[in-house]
């Protein structure tokens, strides 16, 4: 996709954090374990709050259908006054991740894709993210969002940026154009199962 100047997107991982940064319990537990070393992927995938001690949120491997229930667990254990812009409810998830186009919705499959590409990349970034994210938390900033941003040359390594607005703290994992998905591609495999009494459009194929 070299022809592409630059492009933004909201991935699956993305809408993830951007639901679990909603909870101030999150936030605590995200900040205290980046603040004493932990790596952020490691902290990613194996987040534990009062309240939900007996299970651990998995931001690469939860199913559709579990992160949506832990979701309303979290909401239920730390809640936050109502707000449009910070929606946490599973249903809004769920809805949220069926807007976004097909190569991002939460499947198996996506998340795979997403995920494989910045653990290949990890080393060089462990350090940069760990410390955008505790400046994000530590911003201020009522709302903290996260985004894939296409803008470095072909070739160059990818790399975690902050850019504060007066309302929000935006993490940008910045890549060049090669993990860029043509607008058109569909959902990848696996698919999840839609969670219980909601079905995404298509028929369970978000």
């Amino acid at each position: 996709m070299g022809t592409m100047p630059f492009h933004v997107e909201k991935g699956v991982l993305g809408l993830r954090f951007d639901y679990l940064t909603r909870s101030p319990a999150v936030r605590n537990h995200v900040y205290q374990r980046l603040m004493s070393g932990e790596d952020p992927f490691h902290v990613a995938g194996s987040i534990r709050i009062d309240g939900m001690e007996d299970q651990i949120i998995n931001v690469f491997l939860d199913k559709k259908a579990d992160f949506v229930a832990k979701l309303d667990r979290l909401a239920a254990v730390d809640p936050t006054a109502a707000d449009p812009y910070e929606r946490r409810s599973g249903e809004d998830y769920f809805a949220d991740q069926a807007r976004l186009m097909q190569a991002n919705n939460d499947n198996t499959g996506n998340r795979n894709a997403f995920a494989a590409y910045w653990f290949q990349h990890r080393a060089a970034v462990t350090d940069t993210l760990r410390q955008v994210l505790l400046d994000a938390i530590t911003s201020g900033k009522p709302h903290i969002d996260f985004w894939w941003e296409c803008s470095q040359e072909d070739g160059e390594p990818p790399t975690v940026v902050l850019v504060e607005t007066p309302g929000a703290a935006h993490v940008y994992f910045v890549t060049d154009h090669g993990p860029v998905e043509d607008p058109n591609t569909g959902t990848r495999s696996p698919i999840d199962p839609d969670p219980a009494g909601q079905q995404s459009a298509g028929g369970g194929h978000s």
